[in-house]
């Protein structure tokens, strides 16, 4: 069939085209019914579409075509060729195995005794290069609406792209970010070592993670988890990727588990693991600046006669409202923890002297108060001052003079003699 040839083309240009790299095809110009039908075919045709040339000889052209076949791109084939004018476009073509390829097309009209008489097509491949173009776009796109928050600078560190999850999160607009550093963001929360660790590692071509507090363009603080890489392309560096996450809610549910597990959940009044966690500084106070503490031990009179009587969820409003009279009379330098059941632990920043009037004014509050609306109560204190920054002598001195208040009546402060 490769014969027809001889009849389409000058011997000269016959092995040229036969053997060119680019496929090549070559048909009628009836566009109108019965249509252009196929003359010839190169071998990189045939390569590229897997039909031999005897299978399409005198076929139509639309056999390579399918449903990814775009239409505008035939019709403004079709007008072109009308016109008698070069013709250039992609679409999507079908092999004969069925899968599809991207096909760049150059057709001229070929004149023959003055008419337009065949139409040669020569074709290229360009799947790859659609495919990554496709790629990119989808990249971009998928950068663009990602969740975190994106940014690319150059190495003086101006803002070459930011995504959409960027310009949100710090207020900015994109056009006000664009050329500018970095800086803007800055909130004044880290010292300088925190930014010499930053270049450091950048500068050694390796990728810096940290949790930046950065500033919102309205002035308010946030959280952001960045990991910083350096661009490198071909062994050289050409910018800064940065990628970030909003961490503001991780960090506040942080804090919460942490009030939680230092927090005592029905006074909301430190408990034990609370102590072991502010003990220190009480002890660094009172060492290095001298600071007077005074540990008070607490007790509820006859509690467990509460419970009997008007049951336990009583008795928990009781040591609630109990709870909240401590803590109403204590200042930000002191501290309250419920110490178990119905037991409190007191750390007054004073003087035993005046921590025993401060107790004593409190005892007579309590003795005053209507809990739980009507049930009267009354409690016990034993106070100790703080020496050799011991706070286990404190607690067990304090612990025994709450035992002599019991002991001689209730309802009473005592001030350890030991």
């Amino acid at each position: 069939m490769k014969e027809n040839i001889n009849r389409l083309v000058p011997k000269e240009m016959q092995t040229f085209i036969e053997n060119s790299y680019n496929p090549i095809l070559i048909t009628t110009a009836k566009l109108d019914k019965p249509h252009p039908k196929i003359l010839y075919c190169n071998n990189a045709f045939e390569s590229l579409s897997e039909y031999q040339l005897d299978e399409i000889y005198g076929k139509t052209p639309r056999i390579l075509q399918g449903k990814k076949t775009q239409r505008k791109v035939l019709d403004h084939l079709r007008k072109c060729l009308e016109k008698g004018e070069f013709f250039e476009g992609t679409t999507v073509n079908y092999k004969k195995s069925g899968k599809e390829y991207y096909v760049e097309w150059n057709i001229s009209p070929i004149e023959k005794d003055g008419k337009i008489k065949y139409f040669m097509a020569i074709e290229r491949d360009v799947t790859e290069k659609v495919n990554e173009k496709i790629n990119e776009e989808i990249f971009k796109l998928s950068i663009q609406q990602a969740v975190e928050h994106v940014a690319i600078t150059d190495l003086e560190g101006s803002y070459t792209f930011v995504n959409e999850a960027y310009t949100k999160r710090c207020g900015y607009q994109k056009e006000e970010l664009l050329g500018s550093n970095p800086n803007i963001l800055k909130s004044g929360k880290h010292d300088s070592k925190f930014y010499d660790s930053l270049w450091i590692n950048l500068e050694k071509d390796e990728a810096f993670d940290a949790v930046f507090i950065n500033e919102h363009k309205n002035g308010s603080l946030y959280y952001d988890k960045q990991t910083i890489t350096p661009i490198i392309v071909d062994g050289k560096k050409h910018g800064y990727l940065i990628v970030g996450r909003d961490i503001s809610n991780e960090l506040k549910n942080e804090m919460h588990l942490t009030n939680l597990a230092l927090k005592d959940q029905l006074t909301n009044l430190y408990n034990r693991n609370g102590f072991e966690k502010i003990i220190s500084k009480v002890l660094l106070s009172h060492v290095k600046n001298n600071n007077d503490y005074t540990f008070v031990l607490a007790d509820i009179d006859y509690f467990k006669s509460i419970n009997d009587n008007y049951g336990h969820a009583i008795g928990d409003i009781v040591l609630k409202e109990f709870g909240k009279l401590i803590y109403s009379r204590i200042r930000s330098t002191d501290y309250a923890f419920r110490w178990g059941g119905e037991e409190f632990l007191i750390i007054l920043n004073t003087d035993i002297k005046n921590a025993y009037n401060i107790i004593d004014f409190l005892r007579a509050e309590i003795e005053g108060y209507s809990f739980s609306s009507s049930i009267k109560i009354t409690s016990s204190f034993g106070l100790y001052e703080l020496r050799n920054a011991d706070p286990n002598e404190a607690i067990l001195k304090s612990d025994k003079a709450l035992y002599k208040a019991k002991n001689s009546g209730r309802n009473k402060a005592v001030i350890s003699n030991e």
